[in-house]
């Protein structure tokens, strides 16, 4: 019988005979991770984390915090005990081993997709289900997951398994990073113990004095809004920006103006704040005039905790999204109303875009654009027949004459067109209407001069839109779910500029014939329907969004989670 190492006997004890053994999940399979590692410690070398063990623990805390105060993966315990760790053995192996258990219920949370965030919503599914198709890239991914399911069937390096966590098991993309940055910042706010909300008040404007505004230069000092603290977002000493005595001074005003006071955050309302208040509202989506209003207020009595919910939700949702996005890609974030053509790395088109209303909410998808349709019918979804134009048309069967609709039965050369003028309209059933409707090209048409077809299950696409007005509201979420373009025709320009001979001027005349016409493009170009109320712009600067369909579901008491 082969004698066993001192360190294997610690191990097997630790696993068999103490209380943290009836605390794994994975108990079987933690055995045969060490197994595989020839009972050594994992994540540990000399009593110090491996870079494997500190990526790991970063993962888990990033991911565990949105399911809070039930944080999976041990994290209560593995924090804890990072900070408070003893360099006795049993202490660092117990922690080795939650760290085990936890890795490896990460890993198969992340292979089953159980980690992405989503909440059964039938217009918010998971990522198998987003894409009819499945790319290059994307059979390299399920290729991957298949691999990494081979997990304890190989040993692997200390650099390999860093490798695995950092850019197999976790997203590497830029935004997934700054989010990244901006969580600690928050986490370590959270722990500073200086955050309360500001009371209600009147507006206050530059050149006011108030006791709240020295707050308020605090409260943007923390966030990083305050222009004379330029610190990067994961800078903790801003957090202790009370204890600095930095004076200010306010180069506008007399020297004997209370705004050059040597206090550490005077009462003046100075262009200094009404600046840093301008940066704050325009990150929050807000009406960027400097003034401290109640709409501000709001926005800055959001709680750290909150907040940090909010981030890590969100970092949750790049996990929808392939390692590559593309050389060329059309990525659109439904919160922000927003949508951009992204060309190597490169914003080529942005506009604004309106999206499904609360009650047809426009699902989070991942496809690949490949045709566009200029001059398009609409064949309207009969839920939106029943609920908009059949009930019209019983009524005045004339209506859908006026709106250029037509009552279809069969298709190709069984297509027959039925008068709405020769059905009985008063024993129809909406409900079982056996017809369909179908809008021709032309200028009532609701999808406009162009559509962008997507293959999925929610007959989702892009299109251009007869109604251009609504652009100017604040609130784009109007739509029965397909997303309307505000620039269409230079989206069209856009995606045909690799097309051979399809320029400006012979797109306009396909337009004025009004016949339908199809062409696939020569570079197919993959679409990101995201949902985003936190994210990293291309300048570095945090931005956050409402929750227009409430799926970031925060708790109304999110747990905090030590640093």
């Amino acid at each position: 019988m082969q004698s066993q190492t001192p360190l294997k006997k610690q191990i097997l004890n630790q696993l068999e005979n103490t209380e943290l053994s009836a605390t794994l999940k994975q108990k079987s399979q933690v055995l045969q991770l060490y197994q595989r590692f020839g009972f050594q410690l994992v994540w540990f070398k000399r009593s110090k984390l491996t870079p494997a063990g500190q990526a790991l623990i970063q993962a888990i805390k990033e991911t565990a915090v949105v399911r809070a105060p039930q944080l999976p993966y041990h994290a209560y315990d593995i924090l804890y005990q990072r900070h408070t760790l003893r360099t006795q053995p049993d202490a660092i192996i117990a922690l080795d081993i939650l760290l085990s258990d936890g890795f490896l219920s990460y890993a198969k949370d992340v292979l089953t997709g159980k980690i992405l965030p989503n909440q059964n919503e039938p217009d918010h599914p998971v990522i198998w289900r987003t894409s009819a198709t499945e790319s290059a890239d994307r059979r390299s991914n399920r290729q991957t997951r298949e691999q990494l399911l081979s997990i304890l069937d190989s040993k692997l390096s200390p650099q390999e398994l860093e490798t695995l966590i950092s850019q197999d098991l976790t997203p590497a993309h830029p935004g997934y990073l700054g989010l990244r940055r901006a969580l600690e910042h928050y986490l370590q706010l959270a722990q500073t113990g200086t955050w309360y909300p500001l009371t209600p008040g009147a507006e206050l404007k530059m050149g006011d004095s108030h006791p709240q505004v020295s707050e308020v230069k605090a409260r943007l000092s923390q966030l990083g809004d305050y222009d004379i603290y330029k610190r990067p977002v994961s800078d903790s000493s801003a957090l202790m920006i009370q204890q600095s005595n930095q004076a200010l001074r306010d180069f506008n005003a007399p020297l004997n103006h209370p705004a050059n006071a040597p206090t550490e955050f005077s009462e003046y309302f100075d262009l200094t704040l009404s600046t840093a208040l301008k940066h704050f509202q325009r990150r929050h989506n807000l009406e960027a005039n400097g003034k401290l209003n109640d709409a501000t207020r709001a926005q800055l009595n959001v709680p750290p905790q909150s907040r940090i919910r909010q981030i890590a939700m969100n970092m949750k949702r790049w996990r929808y999204l392939p390692a590559n996005l593309g050389q060329r890609y059309i990525m659109a974030n439904m919160a922000d109303y927003r949508l951009r053509v992204i060309d190597h790395g490169k914003t080529t088109l942005d506009m604004d875009i309106i999206v499904g209303r609360q009650s047809r909410r426009t699902p989070i998808l991942v496809q690949t654009l490949k045709t566009l349709v200029l001059n398009p019918s609409w064949n309207i979804p009969p839920r939106i027949a029943r609920t908009t134009y059949l009930p019209k048309a019983i009524k005045s069967p004339a209506y859908l004459q006026k709106q250029n609709i037509e009552i279809v039965q069969g298709f190709g050369r069984k297509r027959t067109i039925i008068d709405p003028f020769e059905l009985d309209w008063e024993n129809i059933d909406i409900k079982k209407f056996p017809y369909r409707l179908e809008q021709k090209p032309g200028a009532r048409n609701s999808l406009g001069q162009v559509k962008f077809p997507l293959n999925n299950d929610f007959a989702i696409f892009l299109h251009d839109t007869s109604k251009p007005h609504l652009f100017n509201k604040p609130v784009k979420a109007l739509s029965s779910g397909c997303v309307r373009l505000e620039k269409p025709h230079q989206l069209t320009e856009e995606l045909l500029k690799y097309n051979p001979g399809w320029d400006k001027r012979r797109i306009s005349k396909v337009h004025r014939r009004k016949k339908t016409m199809y062409i696939g493009l020569k570079r197919e170009t993959p679409v990101y329907l995201m949902y985003w109320t936190a994210w990293v712009d291309e300048q570095g600067t945090l931005q956050f969004r409402d929750d227009i369909y409430q799926r970031d579901l925060l708790s109304p008491n999110p747990a905090s989670i030590s640093m």
